[in-house]
């Protein structure tokens, strides 16, 4: 993997983040919990359209370097043609029903426009999300890092100046006014006309993409079935502090989002250079090993920060603290379980390894759902679905070790629970702090901080030594 082109894909992604961290500052200290819950709510139709490709997109990405990479290119055009026309077509359906409920389904003019905005936004997050496909399976992340920074810092800057002025209509109209402004960059190096597209050569890449994409929503069911329950048991209001949380993962996950993102292609690439054991080693214990000792380098600042945020900036949003902060933590598991797909994808096994892991999804619902009824409240759905992402990371390293010639796991996957015993160890200890009573927040989070500054150059050189328990 190349060093400087992760860097790339993570700057990029990072100061999506960062903007993004500012817009999740600015939009609930604008709206209001209510309000924020409404757009949190339609907001997953475009959020979650962009997986109604089925699959033949995942497929794209991969098939596409191996084709390269076996010298098989005359068919890449055709495929490419096949997976633009099919995913459209799904696409332009889901529109029309969010169109047909805004006007049949709801009375509330607010509502209605939420969905017209979020009908238009599908349109579009398709026809940029399909150029970004083609743009990785090219491998062409120079310009996918280029075009990823000018969306965000245009939706960033529409998102502030319509919130100020619009207020709720605003933050509904920000996404698709973005993209419409910046369609020509989804085009750019594109096809000037599409051919005419092959029906079964969509369904064909269906087929074989389909089970890719199971993978991807087990856990992306993870993060959507928590906003829903939350909705559904506790309401729109306690929604958008929920949703404070949440924004949170997305800055969080950005370091190993970039490493999987530049790494799966190359693995496609050289699948047959390497040994299994060796792929094994290379490809999952390798980035697990490095995501464990860095996660927590980045979400001990967070949790640190939040009480200072909420306290300062968004005083309305202090039962979302707590489950805030549980959610953050979460994501050290999250993050664990990004290595595994690359890997079960490049030797096609993706279909038992989705079998296996989609049983997490309703076990932690059922689960959550059930200690709702003693605890009703944000943490418990924080901590529920959070030991959720652990079960699923827990779930394909089974699954890996066990195809790779029962590899040993146990010895592996506790040496992945130090670094996070130890930001636990850290996050308690600098919570209990003797410090003055009298000490403004600022002055105890700064102090929180620098303790963490001092002990940073331990995990950051732990993650780039060597494991010892597997080399």
């Amino acid at each position: 993997m190349s060093r400087k082109t992760v860097a790339q894909l993570a700057a990029s992604r990072g100061l999506r983040h960062a903007l993004g961290v500012i817009t999740a500052f600015l939009r609930p200290k604008l709206l209001g919990p209510e309000a924020l819950g409404l757009y949190a709510l339609l907001n997953l139709f475009p959020t979650y359209s962009t997986y109604l490709h089925l699959g033949a997109r995942s497929s794209l990405r991969y098939q596409v370097p191996q084709l390269q990479g076996q010298g098989q290119t005359d068919g890449i055009d055709s495929l490419k043609n096949s997976v633009y026309w099919g995913s459209l077509l799904l696409n332009a359906l889901l529109a029309l029903a969010i169109i047909g409920y805004a006007v049949w389904g709801t009375d509330d003019g607010m509502t209605q426009f939420g969905l017209v905005c979020a009908a238009a936004s599908v349109l579009l997050v398709w026809a940029f999300d399909h150029r970004l496909a083609e743009l990785k399976s090219e491998q062409q992340f120079g310009v996918l890092a280029r075009i990823t920074a000018w969306r965000y810092l245009l939706q960033f800057v529409l998102t502030v100046g319509l919130l100020l002025t619009l207020g709720l209509v605003g933050a509904f109209l920000a996404l698709p006014l973005c993209l419409m402004l910046l369609f020509w960059s989804a085009r750019q190096g594109s096809p000037a006309k599409r051919q005419p597209w092959q029906w079964q050569q969509f369904v064909d890449q269906v087929r074989l993409g389909f089970p890719i994409l199971m993978l991807e929503l087990v856990s992306l069911s993870l993060r959507l079935v928590d906003k829903l329950l939350v909705s559904s048991l506790l309401g729109l209001e306690a929604l958008g502090y929920y949703t404070l949380g949440t924004m949170l993962l997305g800055p969080l996950m950005n370091l190993p989002g970039a490493a999987r993102e530049v790494s799966e292609p190359k693995l496609m690439q050289q699948q047959r250079e390497n040994h299994r054991q060796q792929r094994l080693q290379r490809h999952y214990w390798r980035p697990m090993h490095r995501s464990a000792w860095l996660m927590p380098l980045l979400i001990l600042p967070a949790v640190l920060l939040l009480p200072a945020v909420i306290q300062y900036g968004l005083p309305q949003y202090g039962p979302a603290l707590h489950s805030a902060q549980w959610l953050a933590v979460g994501s050290f598991f999250l993050a664990l379980g990004y290595p595994a797909r690359g890997l079960i994808v490049a030797e096609r096994w993706q279909a038992s390894a989705a079998r296996s892991a989609w049983l997490v999804v309703p076990l932690v619902v059922a689960a959550t759902a059930l200690a709702m009824q003693w605890w009703p409240r944000l943490e418990t759905v924080s901590i529920g679905f959070s030991l959720g992402y652990a079960a699923l990371a827990l779930v394909l390293g089974r699954f890996l070790c066990r195809r790779f010639d029962n590899a040993p796991m146990l010895s592996r996957s506790l040496a992945l629970l130090l670094p996070f015993a130890l930001m636990g160890l850290l996050w308690a200890g600098l919570d209990n702090l003797p410090l003055p009573g009298d000490w403004p927040l600022w002055a105890t989070v700064s102090c929180q901080l620098l303790l963490v500054a001092l002990a940073a150059p331990l995990f950051w050189w732990r993650a780039h030594q060597p494991d010892r328990i597997h080399g």
